[in-house]
């Protein structure tokens, strides 16, 4: 295998999981680090193990002297396109945090230049390598599983968090862009792209959040899967629920005060489809796939530099959750019916 000389940027947060995956044995080796933060870079160039030399607060410099073989962005999401930009100049593969962009014309500009540069470029969006949406997708997909609920129909998740601190969140639709991206990642991977989107925008009295935070929505999706979605920050109690009904049955869960990613569910439930009416089956019990989490998305990165291995993770194929991102910023201003037809791919 490859190892692969790996520049981590931003490394406080949620920037500490390259420092603490990135491996040899996985293919990355982490060479060099940067970070405006003094104190973040020296802890985790602690924790990589690297000499101070390997450090720098300065990303320009960083590119130019530390000599890696692709970047890992980890930096809030309105730099990713920018740095993205100057590595992928330098014919460095990037693989940046979610979101991908703050905005629709940022993303088509960003996937416009790396096509024009013949880049790798890909988005972590770490949800979909987590046990439970692997699960979704074999059940969604394996006709031999016993849960297999055949053809979906409908799909209700509901997400609440307890997130009363703005931080980074802090622009228009910023819980869209930040993060129902990781949800709507999640519905292209188990049902495929949206039709259409029905949405709606509110916030608490009681919210810090300049912008509404709150979001719900009405989707329908190519394959004629209708969605019920709900994400919110200015909840009182974490929660999230998940439910999928199909033609041969329904898959449910759902978990309390463990909400970071749907991910926090520990546990599925199936129930065949009742033939008699107003009828009920007892429910039972669904093994879980193997969670792979952001060792997944590395190893996905790694395929896509080394073998040309397009992933699912691809700044491509984001764009897709892109678009439904800029849906329901559309649907929310215009009160109005989006149709994914209205919007013009790079």
């Amino acid at each position: 295998m490859k190892i692969l000389k790996t520049l981590s940027v931003g490394v406080s947060g949620r920037g500490q999981w390259p420092v603490k995956t990135c491996r040899p044995e996985i293919g990355f080796k982490l060479v060099a680090l940067c970070d405006v933060n003094t104190n973040a870079l020296a802890s985790a160039c602690d924790i990589a193990n690297l000499p101070k030399s390997a450090c720098y607060t300065d990303y320009e410099q960083a590119l130019d002297q530390s000599d890696v073989d692709c970047v890992i962005l980890c930096t809030p999401t309105i730099y990713h396109i920018p740095m993205a930009k100057r590595a992928i100049e330098r014919g460095l593969p990037v693989l940046t945090e979610k979101g991908m962009a703050p905005n629709w014309s940022t993303a088509n500009e960003a996937i416009a230049f790396v096509r024009q540069h013949n880049g790798i470029f890909c988005v972590s969006q770490n949800y979909r390598y987590n046990a439970l949406e692997r699960t979704f997708h074999r059940l969604l997909t394996n006709a031999n599983d016993p849960a297999f609920i055949g053809h979906p129909y409908l799909l209700d998740l509901s997400h609440h968090r307890v997130r009363p601190e703005p931080r980074t969140l802090n622009y228009p639709y910023a819980s869209i862009w930040d993060m129902s991206c990781h949800h709507f990642d999640n519905l292209v991977y188990w049902l495929g792209p949206v039709s259409e989107i029905t949405a709606h925008a509110f916030a608490a009295p009681h919210s810090q959040y300049e912008h509404p935070n709150n979001t719900s929505a009405f989707m329908r999706f190519q394959n004629g899967t209708c969605v019920n979605y709900f994400h919110g920050h200015d909840s009182a109690r974490g929660e999230c629920r998940i439910n999928l009904h199909g033609e041969k049955g329904a898959v449910f869960g759902c978990v309390f005060d463990q909400t970071s990613s749907t991910g926090g569910l520990q546990s599925l439930a199936f129930t065949k489809r009742p033939t008699t009416q107003f009828g009920k089956s007892d429910p039972i019990a669904i093994p879980f796939d193997h969670h792979l989490g952001e060792v997944g998305v590395l190893q996905d990165f790694h395929a896509y530099i080394t073998q040309n291995i397009v992933p699912g993770i691809s700044g491509y194929h984001n764009l897709e959750v892109m678009a439904m991102c800029q849906m329901m910023v559309m649907s929310i201003q215009q009160h109005r019916t989006v149709q994914r037809t209205e919007l013009n791919d790079t």
